[in-house]
């Protein structure tokens, strides 16, 4: 059985893994990103095959850089991606800059601002959660609600007796959160 472990000693053993020469940060943001995508196709087979569309938020840490790698990723299986990016590129940790940087060679990258709240999908068949994870250790300003709103669809165990949530996103919208639902804490 796995254990679970606090956010500060996730932290510690990929600190320990790299520091020891085992892996790199840029090796682990692309095994997160891989991850996701094939825990998004696990989950829901039918989004491997035909034109799919993809909406990526994307914060401005190492999340962030897991959201680009999904992007990049999802990119290449044929999707239509949307990059939604929170922050300043230029303060953006060196493993997340850099997969920045790969996503912007082959799709833009849009401001946060752009998005419409509620979240403006379009009929998007994902929206990847990639805008904090579990080093968030400060108030989210001004994102309360988008947060709010996207935490909400996260949990897809709905039963007949409550209206369905999601509504306002699309019917066809699934929320997938990287590492933790944004603005919760994960431990």
């Amino acid at each position: 059985m796995p254990s679970l472990m606090t956010s500060a000693q996730m932290r510690a053993t990929e600190a320990a893994a790299i520091k020891a020469g085992h892996t790199s940060g840029l090796a682990l943001m692309e095994r997160a990103g891989q991850a996701v995508v094939q825990a998004i196709l696990a989950e829901w087979p039918a989004l491997a095959k035909g034109v799919r569309r993809a909406v990526v938020l994307c914060g401005p840490g190492n999340n962030g850089g897991d959201g680009f790698v999904i992007a990049r990723r999802l990119a290449a299986r044929g999707w239509a991606v949307e990059a939604f990016f929170l922050g300043d590129a230029a303060r953006l940790p060196p493993d997340a800059r850099a997969n920045y940087d790969r996503w912007a060679e082959i799709g833009a990258v849009q401001p946060i601002s752009d998005l419409k709240i509620p979240v403006g999908t379009g009929g998007a068949d994902i929206v990847v959660d990639a805008l904090f994870g579990t080093g968030l250790a400060r108030p989210l300003r001004g994102l309360e609600q988008l947060c709010l709103d996207l935490s909400d669809f996260v949990d897809l165990t709905l039963d007949d007796t409550q209206p369905d949530p999601r509504q306002f996103l699309s019917p066809l919208s699934k929320v997938v959160a990287v590492d933790i639902p944004s603005g919760y804490c994960g431990d």
